[in-house]
Order: C-alpha cells, then structure tokens, then sequence
C-alpha cells in the first residue's frame, strides 16, 4: 500500500463509528423482479459443508451465454440464514462491468457483507464481441436500469416471506466496476454530456494515439443515436436529465467511466464519491475516470485514489492465481505481473472505510 493511501486510509476510518467486527456472511442467487442477482448478508452462523465456490463469468459472445473461464473459492456460505439485526442494515448495490459476471466482484462483496452490510449485484446483459455497438446504447440504458434496480431491490427485501435481511431504504450505497462506475456515479447525481466528450475528443491531436482514442471512436456520432433513447426534446443543449437515485448516501466508481459525464455532468453529484483507478488502465484511462472525478466532483465530496501500475480488470477476480488463463483469454483479464491479491485487500478496506461513516452514522446527502 502506498504511504498516500495509507493515509487516506486512516483518514476515513477515523470519521465515524467503525461498524461490527467480521462476522459469517452467507450468499445466495435470487431473484429480484427478474433479474438474477448475487445477495450477500451477514449470516447467522455458518451452516456445515464447505464455502461457496464461485464461477468467474464472461459473456464473449451474447448467443453462447456466459463462459466461466475461471474457478476460486470464497469465505461466504451458501444458503446461510441472515443473522438478527436490531435495526434495518445498510444496502450496497454492486454493478458489474460490461459482460462480466457479478461473482467476479465477491473479492469486495463478501468482506463488506462481513462488516453488517447487505450486497446484492445484478446480472447485466453485455458482450465482448459485439461491445462497440453496446456500450453506447448501454452509456445510456444503465444509469436507469440501476435506479430500477434499486427500487425492486427495495421492495424485494421488504417482502418477509423468505428469509430476507432486513435493508434500510435511506441508507444505501451504489458501488460498479468500469460501465458499472458510469451506473454509480448517475446514482450519486452526474448527468451525461456527450458533447463535453465529443468537444474532448476534438481536442485530441491524435486520436488514435491517445490512451482514449478507443472511447472517442465507440461513442463518436452517436451523440444523435444515444439521445433517442433518452428521448431528448430537439435542440436540447447542456448535460442530461438526472437519473439520480434517492436515498443514495454515497457511490463508489472503480476503473469507472467518467469522460460521458465531464465537467458540467459531474458537477451535479450530490454525494460522497469515491473513485479508484489504476495508473496503467487502458480501457478507462485514469485522466479519463478518476481523475475526471477528482477535478470536477465538488470540493468535500470526491474522494480519488490511485493504485499506481494497476490496470482496468484488477477489480474483477483474482484470475492472475490462475496463470492458464493467461493463455487461454487474451483479452487482457490476466497480469501476471500483478498482486491483485494485495491490492483487492486494499481496495476493500478503502471502500469499507469509507462507506462506514456515511452508511452507519447518518452523513446525508448534500442537496443542490
């Protein structure tokens, strides 16, 4: 860990009451107004047989599904009964990265869950191949799929028929990877401006030589495309409507795409932000999200790190353990060179340090 972010580190911990200590967490897939959704939750008591092993998902092409390329084990139990609460936990949403799998992201969830937080991560739908023609329209379609998703998530765990924990509605957090991190950061209030991003990749003096030459030359034109399914009235100028979503205390952007929202988009996040890159990241380069994030958030409010060498897939799963997937998937999920270990255990005390106070304290949103 760098001496910054262990500062930084300290820092929030030293804010407010630091939640329970560890405790089991248990796992389940469900159900929740159907879309199929990881859930993990502080648990009762872990039941016997072993921990729950976990598929490491990629959909490489939409018509053959998700393809597990991977394989590790985790802590949580699965089918573990929700341990008693005196008071309604708080509800972090995780959004996943573009066509990857939510157990991918159990590195995060489970010691979160271990902390007295509930996590649930949705399916999202998404390919590899075919990804250009997605993530425009996907840019736009799931900032307010996310803010349905909470909703149903909302009334999902208010529904006691099943053995749910119990979530308190004015106390959640929304936490994505990548196009996940875009999804977050409309959560806590940032409005899409794709002209901003179009006048940015104008700028460029040479596109395709730049680290975000590959962004400006997916969402390049589609500015007219990408408003058609907002609908946005003709001659509409300036960012976006809001897809803000209430009850949202704080967000967590990971490798998250911040270039569609700029200055202007930004500037409307009306809670705590933090948002952590890798220096090396070459999908979402680190000028591009978290130090977008870092320059336009308002002051107070963003809260950036740096992993210094990392790049854009060390937030998803520890696949670097496995070194056959190197070979097998050349899609640059796997660095050999990296300690995604050390550096995921970093991260996860981060995010818990950060969210604690503004989960378990009460710190409200700040309002416009």
């Amino acid at each position: 860990m760098s001496a910054a972010f262990a500062l930084v580190l300290a820092a929030w911990a030293a804010t407010g009451p630091a939640p329970s200590a560890p405790g089991p967490v248990g796992v389940r897939v469900v159900d929740i107004a159907g879309t199929q959704a990881w859930l993990w939750y502080p648990a009762a008591a872990p039941p016997p047989g072993p921990a729950v092993q976990y598929d490491y998902e990629v959909t490489v092409f939409a018509a053959l599904g998700p393809l597990t390329i991977g394989r590790f084990g985790g802590t949580a139990s699965p089918g573990a009964a929700p341990a008693p609460s005196p008071a309604p936990r708080p509800l972090v949403v995780l959004e996943p990265g573009h066509a990857i799998g939510p157990a991918a992201y159990a590195w995060l969830a489970e010691p979160l869950a271990a902390r007295g937080l509930v996590v649930v991560a949705p399916t999202r739908p998404g390919s590899l191949f075919g990804a250009e023609d997605e993530l425009w329209q996907a840019a736009v379609t799931r900032p307010a799929a996310t803010a349905r998703f909470v909703a149903a998530a909302r009334a999902w765990f208010a529904d006691k028929s099943g053995r749910r924990p119990a979530v308190a509605d004015d106390k959640v957090a929304v936490i994505g990877h990548s196009l996940g991190g875009h999804a977050a950061l409309a959560a806590g209030g940032a409005r899409l401006d794709p002209a901003a991003f179009a006048a940015r990749c104008a700028a460029l003096d040479e596109p395709a030589a730049h680290p975000g030459g590959y962004l400006c030359a997916v969402f390049g034109g589609r500015t007219p495309d990408m408003a058609a399914l907002v609908p946005l009235p003709p001659g509409h100028a300036g960012p976006w409507p809001a897809t803000a979503v209430p009850g949202v205390r704080a967000v967590v952007a990971l490798a998250g795409d911040a270039y569609l929202y700029d200055r202007a988009g930004l500037a409307g996040v009306r809670v705590p932000v933090l948002a952590v890159g890798g220096t090396a990241d070459r999908d979402t380069p680190y000028a591009w999200g978290t130090g977008l994030v870092a320059a336009h958030v308002r002051p107070g409010l963003a809260h950036p790190v740096a992993l210094p060498g990392a790049g854009h897939m060390v937030f998803t799963a520890r696949c670097a353990e496995q070194p056959w997937l190197v070979g097998l998937v050349p899609f640059g999920f796997c660095d050999p060179d990296e300690d995604r270990r050390a550096i995921q255990r970093q991260v996860a005390d981060a995010v818990m340090a950060f969210l604690a106070p503004r989960l378990f304290a009460g710190e409200r949103p700040v309002r416009p």
